[in-house]
């Protein structure tokens, strides 16, 4: 069964179907938190990997992730840790 209603939602961000507030997606896997600000603006909370990057989205940082395009492999610091690479892998 159809309904039909005589005007459509108000949103206050009609672009992209929300209201301030409301959950999004910013596409940046290093935020948390994600949500339309009044500007419109799908924004996140930085997290600890914030300009290092999660390339994986496993929540370990890249710089100390094993396999930082492997999100199955979300080895943490102090972890045994063998990335299949026999020279060490440098820290920045």
């Amino acid at each position: 069964m159809r309904r039909f209603f005589d005007t459509p939602p108000a949103y206050d961000c009609p672009g992209l179907s929300a209201y301030f507030g409301d959950a999004c997606d910013d596409g940046d896997n290093t935020t948390i938190n994600d949500r339309v600000d009044g500007d419109c603006n799908c924004i996140g909370t930085p997290t600890a990997c914030t300009g290092i990057g999660d390339a994986d989205g496993d929540g370990v940082c890249d710089d100390v992730d094993c396999q930082p395009n492997n999100a199955n492999i979300a080895t943490q610091p102090g972890d045994a840790c063998d990335d299949g690479n026999p020279i060490p892998r440098l820290m920045m």
